[in-house]
């Protein structure tokens, strides 16, 4: 299958824990038809989003698309949550203790790190991501149900999943009406454009490699058919400066 566009994910030679940085992500048209209705859209990002360049989107789309991620940001926070109680039901009381004092400790780490879902086996972390609406209904029936009926949690999954789905409803409104009236990116062969995206980096105390993925879409004007790529970038991150104070002020009340 003849390559129509070629897309170059760059950032600066080094990244460290909770610095800002900007990740570029530039798309070049190798084909020889104009390609029309380009869009680059965030799949997976390491930290927190900052700025993302709407090009000639209109603001509103920018909002919804934010507004989305956060619905989906808070609703897999709950689903973590509702496995983590339903784990700590079948603790023995040891086990709760050695629990209960780590989160005691949790409270000086999430002065810098997000608490993490330690709960949640490594081998299940994708499982409990949020992709798609087949996700949203299957960890509902799953997980979530697992808790009892006039629990808040479960109520507030339920509210949740309500306005993630107006809000998917509003967003395809507004893409359809942007494709109707032009609004979107055009690249004549050769031509390129690159989008930048400004993150907040996740606060470490060691070295880790974090993936950066981005949905771009576009059509070729010749055959008018709407094509979608996904592209993913490996990035390595440096620990945070406080790292090593905090790592000699652990091992000094350790000792």
């Amino acid at each position: 299958m003849e390559e129509k566009i070629k897309v170059v994910i760059s950032t600066e030679a080094q990244l460290f824990g909770s610095s800002q940085f900007t990740l570029l992500v530039n798309v070049i048209n190798v084909h020889n038809h104009e390609v029309v209705d380009l869009d680059v859209e965030p799949s997976i990002l390491p930290g927190k989003l900052i700025y993302a360049s709407a090009g000639p989107r209109e603001v509103e789309l920018g909002e919804l698309e934010a507004e989305r991620r956060t619905l989906i940001k808070e609703m897999e926070r709950q689903v973590a949550r509702a496995y983590e109680k339903k784990r700590l039901k079948d603790m023995t009381f040891a086990e709760q203790f050695l629990y209960g004092f780590s989160n005691v400790f949790g409270v000086y780490m999430s002065l810098f790190v997000e608490r993490s879902q330690s709960l949640i086996p490594t081998w299940a972390t994708e499982a409990t991501k949020i992709n798609d609406w087949n996700d949203v209904e299957r960890l509902e029936a799953d997980i979530i149900s697992s808790e009892k009926e006039d629990s808040f949690l479960r109520r507030a999954y339920v509210i949740n999943k309500a306005k993630l789905q107006r809000c998917l409803e509003r967003l395809q409104i507004k893409k359809n009406e942007n494709l109707e009236a032009g609004l979107g990116i055009s690249l004549s062969p050769g031509d390129s454009i690159t989008f930048p995206f400004t993150l907040r980096a996740p606060h470490l105390f060691r070295p880790r490699t974090y993936d950066a993925q981005f949905k771009v879409t576009f059509k070729d004007r010749e055959q008018k058919r709407l094509s979608t790529h996904s592209h993913n970038q490996k990035l390595y991150f440096y620990a945070s400066a406080f790292a090593v104070p905090t790592g000699g002020m652990l091992g000094a009340i350790a000792g």
